[in-house]
């Protein structure tokens, strides 16, 4: 449904923009990933309606083994985790189908340059549930 522009009252399509990282973390045995995703009008680019999804994942059993021995090996190891690549998720939208946008999120783990392995982190939430900005 067209929602009313803030620069020029017009009705306007709202279009998906790519989704925004803003935090991406390792604590534990888990990946944690703060990710906002925006629809803006289509008309005059102004952001219409938002979401920030706060997703956890827990590290799978064979990256954990191999940090485990890396850490045996030497206890003050230090493991990282950056971003692999994002995509967006729209689902739906389809005649008496309910419309979802989301992402998907591949996350490297690393140890120094090496790279231990990825784990996939996705959500997506509702059209409807997403928070005004107008």
């Amino acid at each position: 449904m067209p929602a009313q522009c803030p620069s020029c009252n017009k009705f306007a399509s709202l279009e998906m923009q790519d989704p925004e990282v803003n935090d991406l973390s390792m604590d534990g045995g888990n990946v944690t990933a703060e990710v906002r995703i925006v629809r803006n009008s289509a008309c005059c680019n102004d952001e219409m309606k938002e979401y920030n999804f706060s997703t956890e994942v827990e590290i799978p059993e064979e990256i954990q083994q191999k940090m485990d021995a890396i850490q045996e090996k030497d206890p003050d190891a230090e493991f990282t985790v950056e971003e692999g690549g994002i995509d967006q998720l729209e689902e739906g939208g389809h005649r008496y189908k309910k419309s979802y946008y989301g992402f998907t999120l591949t996350a490297r783990i690393m140890h120094d340059k090496d790279e231990l392995g990825t784990v996939e982190l996705s959500d997506k939430i509702e059209a409807s549930s997403m928070d005004e900005l107008t």
